[in-house]
């Protein structure tokens, strides 16, 4: 008998010191991409829907399922280690203010046990390897 793998969500938000169009572009450009994480991208120079990639020497992959200009990215997305079949969506919404730029990271279709390491992922391979590289921890003035 199958045993029914327990999913949950992940919800993440973040204050970038950047545009939106700054944020969006790290997101969605495989140069950009390549910077952050330090790593090859396999995937088209810029995110186009229906687009698969390949970030992180692999450990994650999916595709673009939704991608609006400088304020929203829908993905398909899985990492290596997570049981085959099992994917999440991924919806990044991109909201600019006056002083900053918010991050809003939602992850659905998470298994239970891959919560704390997703999580922790989102933070050291995106949130803060992208501030560091771009400089988007910094005041913009």
């Amino acid at each position: 008998i199958g045993c029914k793998l327990e999913l949950t969500e992940i919800n993440i938000s973040e204050e970038m010191k950047c545009t939106g169009q700054e944020l969006f572009n790290a997101l969605t450009r495989k140069d950009m991409i390549q910077i952050f994480t330090n790593c090859e991208a396999k995937m088209t120079e810029q995110a186009i829907e229906g687009g698969e990639f390949l970030l992180l020497g692999g450990n994650i992959q999916g595709k673009f399922i939704e991608v609006t200009p400088f304020t929203k990215i829908v993905q398909e997305w899985r990492l290596k280690s997570w049981p085959s079949g099992i994917s999440s969506t991924v919806t990044i919404t991109i909201k600019q203010a006056n002083e900053d730029t918010k991050l809003f990271i939602k992850q659905t279709g998470v298994p239970k046990k891959e919560v704390e390491k997703t999580k922790e992922g989102w933070q050291r391979y995106y949130i803060q390897a992208m501030k560091r590289s771009f400089g988007f921890g910094a005041a913009l003035f």
